[in-house]
């Protein structure tokens, strides 16, 4: 009965460490969750709110003391090392970072990721398709990516899955 018992805490000790690794790739980095809401669009313009929960931005922001040799003097330099939001055509689009959000309701904000740090908003076109980014280990991370294509009408919170790239060169 020890025997099993062992052999049991060693196979759950494997699985665990071997999920750690991040599965098959090994050493991969994990695929990233965030959750993104949509305006209705406004003279052919529609918002775009992403929520940064504390427990994403506050973990990344300690390692962050020293990143890219450069100091992380603020939230705004955070976000303009760890995200991008890429138009259709290649180009950065900018990211504005606010406190709260017009279109994001607090109870969903607490389902989706507990207490928000702040929320990131960006002016896009319905229609279209953005590859939203984000590194969490700076320098020399691999980002994680997403492409959405903005609705033509308001969408409420939900989470987008940003998978990790092959490619770390950043628009």
């Amino acid at each position: 009965m020890r025997a099993f018992s062992l052999l049991g805490l060693l196979l759950t000790l494997g699985i665990m460490l071997y999920l750690f690794v991040g599965g098959p790739g090994g050493g991969g980095q994990a695929a990233v969750e965030l959750p993104l809401a949509f305006s209705a669009p406004s003279a052919g313009v529609s918002e775009m709110h992403v929520i940064v929960g504390v427990r994403q931005a506050n973990p990344v922001r300690a390692r962050d003391a020293q990143a890219a040799g450069e100091k992380v003097r603020s939230w705004t330099d955070w976000v303009r090392l760890h995200f991008a939001l890429l138009g259709p055509d290649g180009n950065k689009v900018p990211l504005e970072r606010r406190n709260n959000s017009r279109i994001i309701k607090a109870l969903d904000v607490a389902n989706m990721v507990g207490t928000e740090e702040f929320f990131l908003v960006a002016r896009v076109r319905p229609g279209q398709t953005y590859t939203l980014q984000f590194v969490e280990h700076i320098p020399g991370g691999r980002p994680c990516a997403v492409q959405v294509t903005v609705p033509s009408q308001a969408q409420a919170v939900r989470r987008y899955l940003l998978q990790p790239v092959a490619d770390s060169a950043r628009g």
